[in-house]
């Protein structure tokens, strides 16, 4: 039987499990009773890993070593979402699900202040629909740009990519982003999964893309916010952030990319998988990364880091986006500075082999590695989003090893997406839809009503209690507050 056997005021260990488990999360933080008891999951997990070790399929190495549970933890489909998990030998696809790279991406728009932009609202929803969901965008490329991009990151970003929404980008924009977006995984050469987005149809030349510019459903969103409050002065002066400032925030992954490496590499499996052997049946399967069968894991991973920069440079249009229309209409060029970007659905391949995965967590480091340039020094960004509607935190990294340098990616439902559905929140102002919700007919209206209230803060845990387990337990520092201006919802 599963049960919480609190360590600290910040911590507490999961007893009834083989796997070393610890919770982050104190007295303030709501956790429920099906969400624990739903980590037996990790037990099938390590047991089907020590299974197809015993028979070959694996390295006799190959384990599950330990996991740590983020404020957000909430129970998930497969694995429980706020977790990060430590494995040895094999990467488990589904550990991370589907929605590879989702992820959090912040930018500060220079040269405008909330009282503005909130005089020019009435303009802005008309705008804004057009640009994200009637086909108002028109952002193009060649097969060599998009396949570069998947290969090395946002450093071979091609400039010419975002004439349409940032025509005079500099010729080496891919250059000054690459400090800002977390890309360590070096050079690929991505798989069969990317052909049709890379040359589609097989076409050569420069074709319109039809997913960069795309929210996704769900928990996405594109919200614009003001700074209200700085805690830490000396890691927001180094990451030219100051309170009154306006930025977006963007939530969004890999759209029907990363749906498509794992459909890929699952079928690849299955015609390797001995059939004496059976398939776990809670949908973890575990993909050897070295011995005969290691080629089956590494070219997941290659896969895995394509779909994570795709969602990396979606992003990065995304908010974009919303500066070129901020800029039309204000009738003058507003500023736009990426602060960072960070995934939380990946798995990293760490010292001693350990492959780290993070399904709902996002890395909290500690200016170490490819993050050594001199604004990270003092500690990378921490994004941590509010329900819609609430306000959400920036925090900086320490690179704790206790809590496998991981902290929350948001503050965690304590609904499920039908029970949020069934008690209709208030109206929350200044949201962007695909339909304006005014003019519609009345059904259109109401459902529109019902998925807003999915993401009502009701559904959510209150993000104050989650910045500070993140304090007391040693995950993070806090640095600063954002208020919603509007939201851009799919």
């Amino acid at each position: 039987m599963t049960k919480l056997v609190r360590i600290d005021e910040a911590r507490s260990r999961v007893s009834g499990l083989s796997v070393n488990t610890t919770l982050y999360a104190t007295k303030q933080v709501e956790t429920d009773r099906a969400s624990i008891k739903s980590l037996r999951v990790l037990d099938k997990l390590s047991n089907g890993v020590r299974d197809l070790a015993t028979a070959g399929f694996l390295s006799a190495q190959a384990s599950v070593d330990r996991a740590v549970l983020t404020p957000d933890f909430h129970r998930g489909a497969t694995l429980p979402v706020g977790i990060a998990l430590a494995m040895n030998g094999a990467v488990v696809p589904g550990a991370i699900g589907n929605d590879i790279g989702c992820g959090m991406a912040f930018a500060v728009l220079d040269g405008i202040v909330a009282q503005e932009l909130l005089a020019i609202w009435p303009k802005l929803p008309s705008l804004l629909r057009h640009s994200f969901f009637q086909g108002g965008r028109r952002i193009e490329a060649s097969p060599d740009s998009r396949r570069a991009l998947l290969s090395q990151g946002i450093a071979a970003l091609d400039a010419k990519m975002l004439s349409d929404v940032w025509g005079d980008a500099p010729a080496n924009i891919g250059q000054q982003l690459e400090s800002a977006v977390h890309d360590p995984f070096g050079p690929i050469a991505p798989g069969s999964p990317f052909d049709e987005w890379i040359a589609p149809g097989g076409r050569d030349g420069i074709s319109r893309d039809q997913l960069l510019g795309t929210i996704g459903g769900g928990n996405h969103f594109v919200e614009v916010q003001e700074i209200t409050k700085i805690n830490d002065g000396g890691a927001a002066w180094a990451w030219g952030l100051r309170c009154g400032s306006v930025g977006v925030m963007v939530h969004s992954g890999s759209v029907s990319l990363g749906r498509a490496v794992v459909n890929v590499h699952d079928a690849r499996l299955r015609a390797r998988l001995p059939n004496q052997l059976r398939r776990p049946e809670f949908g973890l399967m575990p993909y050897p990364t070295t011995g005969s069968n290691g080629d089956l894991g590494r070219s997941y991973l290659q896969d895995m880091t394509a779909a994570a920069r795709f969602a990396a440079l979606n992003r990065i249009f995304l908010s974009l986006m919303v500066r070129q229309k901020l800029s039309e209409a204000l009738g003058r060029n507003v500023g736009w500075r990426l602060i960072h970007d960070l995934p939380h659905n990946l798995i990293w391949h760490e010292k001693n082999d350990t492959l780290l995965h993070r399904k709902g967590a996002c890395p909290a480091l500690q200016g170490q590695g490819y993050m050594e340039e001199s604004r990270f020094a003092c500690g990378t960004p921490v994004i941590v989003p509010g329900s819609m509607g609430s306000s959400s935190a920036l925090l900086k990294g320490i690179g704790n090893p206790e809590c496998l340098s991981s902290a929350p990616h948001g503050a965690g439902r304590v609904l499920s997406r039908n029970a949020a559905r069934a008690h209709l929140a208030p109206t929350i102002s200044r949201v962007v839809t695909p339909q304006d919700v005014r003019t519609a007919r009345s059904d259109i209206r109401h459902e529109a009503e019902r998925r807003l209230a999915e993401e009502a803060p009701r559904a959510y845990k209150p993000i104050e209690p989650v910045v500070d387990t993140m304090v007391l337990g040693g995950m993070a520092t806090d640095v600063a507050r954002l208020k919603p201006l509007f939201t851009i919802k799919g």
